[in-house]
């Protein structure tokens, strides 16, 4: 039988690695649904031209009007203008 020590030790050393794992899902999904939803459907003839185009489709699109399925399938927008009222502030 393993002791509370080792089984502690082990725990407080996978924790990093859960966090790491965990983060990189989320950038992993987010670059393929970049890949998915623009990258692969759009020819672009300079790199400038490129950069210009993804950073219109990340901060004007996708960060403000695609639907997110961790938000309950609303755009972050609409989330955070329905969660506005739901917070008091507390001073």
């Amino acid at each position: 039988m393993k002791s509370t020590a080792t089984y502690a030790h082990r725990q407080t050393r996978s924790a990093p690695l859960d966090k790491y794992r965990s983060i990189n899902a989320v950038v992993e999904s987010f670059f393929g649904v970049l890949k998915c939803e623009r990258v692969n459907r759009v020819w672009y003839r300079t790199r400038e031209e490129a950069r210009a185009d993804l950073f219109e489709y990340i901060e004007v699109f996708y960060n403000r009007k695609r639907r997110h399925g961790y938000l309950g399938n609303v755009s972050p927008a609409d989330f955070e203008q329905r969660s506005a009222g739901s917070f008091e502030t507390v001073y």
